[in-house]
């Protein structure tokens, strides 16, 4: 029996170079998306999680406010939420038409700015307005 090189049925180097690249980019590709659902992930876990805890602190801002006018503070929020940091400022609110609004009113208007940071990656922040009441 004789052995013909032409009646081989096989792969070429070429076609098995081929293959092997285009594998290689469609596992590129699968993880470049995989990398980018994790970030996703994360950085949606972190808005949950700090617009809780901007809830929590804007309530607990807001019954400060009537006993104190601190500004600039900043803190973390303990053990629960190791790598969470805080910060919040007061300001008064500007209001351009007086008219409406008394000068002894104005000054009952107060703005709070609070800033959540996650391990210095992610930042949230929201603002809110408070009228004061003096009793």
């Amino acid at each position: 029996m004789k052995y013909n090189i032409k009646d081989t049925n096989g792969f070429t180097l070429l076609e098995i170079l081929v293959s092997l690249s285009i594998i290689a980019i469609i596992l590129i590709s699968l993880f470049r998306m995989q990398s980018s659902n994790i970030n996703l992930i994360n950085s949606e876990k972190f808005y949950s999680i700090a617009l809780y805890l901007a809830q929590k602190k804007i309530a607990e801002i807001e019954s400060k406010l009537l006993i104190s006018d601190e500004s600039d503070v900043s803190g973390d929020f303990g053990k629960n939420f190791p790598k969470y940091k805080w910060k919040y400022s007061i300001s008064n609110f500007i209001f351009s038409d007086t008219d409406i609004i008394s000068k002894k009113g104005l000054e009952n208007f107060k703005k709070i700015n609070l800033d959540i940071l996650y391990q210095d990656k992610y930042l949230f922040k929201i603002s809110t307005w408070k009228f004061i009441q003096n009793e």
